[in-house]
């Protein structure tokens, strides 16, 4: 897993100069030199996941975890979140909460026009751009699931440097989803990439699993049960589309091409139940994406 991250944050230090040029100015070919660079990378990476083989942190072990943040949390406005938080996973999913809340900082700026919030992993600061509860408890699961490795900074299922990142859409998309689920706040933020992500989940066996493997930056979970529907080469075109909805939000053509793709993914293993709890998640959430393509193949498979 270092090998991979390290090869990851190699393509972006090296190519720094090219892909801040790119970025600022052509966004959509900056996003396809990502995604040839992220597929070079999984040609030569074997997926190992540390969900599939989870410690056991022993009682004892558990209650000094949720003792040390308790005490070493220096916020009030953070008391209510983090117990809320501690009732709501598991232990192992404590552990980068533990190791970030003794030298967090909160700083407040004014309100800007895109930005809500922001978190540094490098260092290990939230920032508020409003004093809404939601955008501080969003900010704060950004915190409880980063670390930094040899430099290289892990938030969520996101890896990059001081040059960029990679699945930063995915891990919006869950990060909202999650968000919603540990402290029930409805999402102002990111709506198309959690519409994707949760029709993404339905691969999964376990919502919990993602959970853990959020919290414990094991982006090979996500990648690895991905093979068992997709190639390596679709994996990574859904996630450069997801970096690319996290920037922007008017572009329905494209979030409904996608959940195209995404479905026709799914459906080759022909399970009805999670093509229609497809159907049922897109109903809810945008009937209008609903589109041809999708009822045609759910017409097949019925």
């Amino acid at each position: 897993m270092k090998t991979f991250f390290n090869f990851l944050t190699t393509i972006l230090t090296e190519k720094n100069k090219i892909l801040t040029e790119l970025y600022e100015d052509k966004e959509s070919i900056y996003l396809e030199y990502i995604n040839k660079a992220l597929i070079k990378a999984l040609n030569q990476h074997t997926p190992k996941s540390f969900v599939e083989n989870l410690p056991q942190i022993p009682q004892n072990l558990v209650t000094q975890i949720k003792t040390h943040i308790v005490q070493n949390n220096q916020f009030v406005e953070l008391k209510e979140i983090i117990q809320t938080f501690i009732n709501s996973v598991e232990p192992i999913n404590l552990l980068n909460l533990f190791e970030n809340i003794p030298t967090l900082k909160i700083k407040y700026g004014k309100k800007r026009k895109k930005i809500l919030g922001n978190y540094s992993v490098k260092k290990n600061i939230i920032y508020i751009f409003n004093n809404k509860y939601s955008t501080l408890s969003h900010e704060f699961l950004h915190m409880a699931s980063s670390k930094t490795i040899d430099n290289i900074n892990l938030c969520g299922f996101s890896v990059g440097n001081q040059y960029g990142t990679f699945f930063n859409g995915l891990n919006e998309g869950f990060t909202e989803i999650l968000h919603q689920r540990i402290f029930h706040e409805k999402s102002i933020t990111y709506k198309n990439n959690i519409i994707i992500c949760q029709c993404l989940e339905l691969m999964f066996k376990n919502p919990k699993e993602i959970e853990t493997a959020y919290f414990n930056n094991d982006i090979d979970f996500i990648y690895k049960t991905f093979l068992n529907y997709g190639t390596k080469e679709e994996f990574a075109y859904l996630c450069q589309k997801l970096d690319y909805f996290a920037t922007k939000d008017n572009e329905q053509t494209e979030v409904d091409h996608v959940l195209d793709f995404l479905y026709s993914i799914i459906s080759r293993h022909n399970e009805k139940e999670k093509l229609d709890a497809f159907i049922q998640i897109i109903d809810q959430n945008k009937p209008q994406t609903l589109t041809n393509k999708i009822k045609t193949l759910a017409k097949k498979i019925c």
